[in-house]
């Protein structure tokens, strides 16, 4: 529904701030060369984010009992509550969302 997509939304609107800096820090700043640093952080970040998502499938595939199973959109929660590593990993996440926040709201 459009109501869960609204936090992604807002998430978006809120990276936009982030473009003057990025233009005044070019050392020759013009358009095109604007232009181009965004679309190589752009396919930077499809890059890390399709990784991230490949290698969160393939990593849940080994507690899933049924191959039909739905993965759930939280992906750590298909991981066993006393896994170390599925431990670090959400705190890993938290510790991402909650230092990220701040630098948005510059």
């Amino acid at each position: 529904s459009m109501l869960q997509a609204v936090p992604i939304i807002m998430l978006g609107m809120g990276c936009q701030v982030q473009v003057p800096p990025v233009y005044s820090g070019l050392e020759k700043r013009s358009p095109p060369r604007m232009i181009a640093t965004l679309f190589a952080v752009a396919c930077m970040c499809c890059v890390i984010y399709s990784g991230t998502a490949i290698f969160g499938l393939v990593s849940i595939t080994h507690f899933r009992t049924d191959p039909r199973e739905v993965v759930p959109g939280n992906v750590l929660t298909m991981f066993p509550t006393d896994d170390h590593l599925a431990a670090w990993m959400r705190t890993l996440m938290g510790m991402a969302v909650t230092l990220v926040y701040p630098l948005l709201c510059i």
